[in-house]
């Protein structure tokens, strides 16, 4: 507590100025020009979500099972016939410039996991498509790995 009090004055000031700009395009309610922010960002991150969604069944049906995200930026997928996504995805995606985070990196004491996180938010529509596209290569190839 002694080492921050408050917030910053600065950081204050801009989110009371962008308040004012959605009370002046609002007719005067902050919390209107809030909610229509809001609505457009989440509208943002389901267009996104769809493109991830659609790309993943274009490019991974059969190689990894899914949830569609109800909120967020994030969709969780599990690996199949993957028992530990950490070496496929720190070595093998990483090399082939497909990020994505192994689940091993959520778990307590970060025991091993078929799950990897994907972020949706910052790639454009094609950057979904083809990283989609380069992980259901690396699948494939590991499946193959696995069967000789």
């Amino acid at each position: 507590q002694a080492s921050n009090l408050h917030t910053c004055g600065v950081a204050q000031a801009l989110v009371a100025a962008l308040f004012d700009v959605w009370a002046e395009r609002h007719g005067g309610d902050a919390s209107a020009g809030f909610a229509s922010h809001m609505d457009g960002v989440a509208d943002f991150y389901k267009e996104r979500r769809d493109v991830f969604i659609d790309a993943a069944e274009r490019h991974l049906a059969g190689l990894a099972d899914w949830s569609v995200p109800t909120a967020g930026m994030f969709c969780w997928m599990r690996l199949r016939g993957v028992d530990d996504s950490h070496a496929l995805i720190s070595a093998k995606a990483r090399d082939a410039k497909v990020l994505l985070v192994p689940g091993q990196s959520f778990m307590p004491c970060g025991s091993a996991s078929p799950y990897v996180r994907a972020a949706y938010s910052t790639a454009s529509p094609e950057q979904i498509d083809e990283a989609l596209r380069r992980l259901a290569a690396l699948l494939r190839d590991a499946e193959g790995a696995r069967s000789d």
